[in-house]
C-alpha cells in the first residue's frame, strides 16, 4: 500500500520472493480492494501466504507523525504491531518513509541507547566489496550524536551480515582532511577517533569503490541523495551499454550486476523493519522481502545498539 506502482507489482514481488526462498512465509497486509486486485498473483503463494484486510493505509503525502497517530488501523501500523508482538519476524513497507520510521520507533520501539533510528542499505558495486551506507533516508538533519550512533549501528549490521568480523567505518565528508565538513561532522570525527570502532576517518564518495571502509556514515538527507545518484548513474551506464537495440556489453546487464540495494533496514529499533523502494516495482518488492529474511535470520533486529559517546558506552 502507498507505493508509486500500486498493489499489483508488490504482490508480484512477494510471489517471486516466496518462489526464491522456500523458508519464507508472508502475511500481506492491505485493503480489501488491493487484495482482490492481486488475488490471482497472491494465490501462487499457497499455504505460505496469508492475507490481512485493513481499512486504512498511509499515503505518501501524509504527515508521518499525524498519520501514525490518527491511522491506527493502517496496514503499516498493523505490520509493525506484528513484529512487536512476535507474530512476524520482520515488517516490509514500500510506503511513506517518514511514517515507517515514526511507526517503528513508536510501536516496535527504539533500542536502548538510540536517540534516532537510521536506515541502512548495502551498496554492491560490481567487482568491489559491498559497503553499508547509513543513514540513507531516516533523517533530514545532521547531528553529531546521531552520526556517532549511526557508525555503531552500521558496524553492527556489517558484522551481522558477515561483511567483516571487524568492520571499518568512514564518515562521509567533502574531503579527507580533519578540517573538512561542518561542525557536526568534525565533532563526530573527534568522537569516533576515541571510540572502540575501527574508524578510518573522513572519506569521500569514492569510498564505495574502494576495499575499505566497510561502512560509510552520513546523515539521511545526504545519504538518500547519494544513493539516488548511484542509481541514476547506473541506469545511464546500462542504457549506454545496451544501445538502442537493447544489446551490448553483458558486464552491466542482469540483476546480479547492479549495485542498487535490495532494501534498507531500519537500525536502532527492537525488530526487523525493511523499507523497500517507493517506486514499488516487483523487483524491488522481491528484493526487500528477501533482504528482510536475511536480516531476520542474522539477528540484526534483535541485537541491541550500544552507542558510544566520547569513547564511553551509554544506554
Amino acid at each position: 500500500m502507498g507505493t508509486d506502482g500500486g498493489p499489483l507489482p508488490m504482490a508480484q514481488g512477494i510471489a517471486a520472493a516466496l518462489g526464491a526462498d522456500q523458508g519464507v512465509e508472508c502475511v500481506v497486509v492491505a485493503s480489501e480492494g488491493a487484495l482482490t486486485e492481486s488475488a490471482d498473483v497472491l494465490a501462487s503463494g499457497g499455504a505460505r501466504l496469508r492475507t490481512c484486510v485493513t481499512p486504512e493505509h498511509v499515503i505518501m503525502s501524509d504527515d508521518p507523525v499525524v498519520a501514525v497517530q490518527t491511522k491506527r488501523r493502517s496496514s503499516m501500523s498493523l505490520a509493525m504491531r506484528m513484529v512487536r508482538d512476535g507474530t512476524a519476524h520482520a515488517a516490509v513497507t514500500a510506503g511513506n518513509t517518514g511514517a515507517a520510521v515514526v511507526a517503528a520507533a513508536a510501536i516496535v520501539q527504539r533500542s536502548a541507547g538510540v536517540t534516532h533510528p537510521a536506515l541502512a542499505t548495502v551498496v554492491r558495486p560490481p567487482g568491489r566489496p559491498p559497503t553499508v551506507l547509513v543513514d540513507c533516508g531516516a533523517t533530514t538533519t545532521r547531528e553529531t550524536r546521531w552520526l556517532v550512533e549511526f557508525a555503531h549501528l552500521g558496524s553492527g549490521l556489517a558484522h551481522h551480515l558477515g561483511l567483516s568480523d571487524t568492520p571499518s567505518v568512514g564518515l562521509l565528508a567533502n574531503g579527507v582532511e580533519e578540517t573538512k565538513g561542518d561542525s557536526a561532522i568534525r565533532e563526530a570525527h573527534c568522537r569516533l577517533v576515541q571510540s572502540p570502532l575501527r574508524y578510518v576517518g573522513l572519506v569521500e564518495p569514492d569510498a564505495f569503490y574502494a576495499p575499505t571502509p566497510d561502512v560509510v556514515v552520513t546523515d539521511g538527507l545526504l545519504g538518500n541523495v547519494l544513493l539516488k545518484t548511484i542509481e541514476a548513474t547506473w541506469r545511464a551506464l546500462r542504457q549506454q551499454s545496451t544501445g538502442p537495440q537493447g544489446t551490448g556489453s553483458t558486464e552491466l546487464d542482469g540483476r546480479r550486476a547492479r549495485p542498487t540495494p535490495r532494501g534498507a533496514i531500519l537500525l536502532g529499533v527492537q525488530g526487523t523493519v525493511v523499507k523497500a523502494h517507493g517506486v514499488g516495482t516487483a523487483s524491488h518488492a522481491a528484493d526487500a522481502v528477501l533482504f528482510a529474511a536475511t536480516c531476520a535470520r542474522s539477528g540484526v533486529g534483535r541485537s541491541s545498539a550500544r552507542p558510544i559517546d566520547g569513547g564511553r558506552e551509554s544506554g
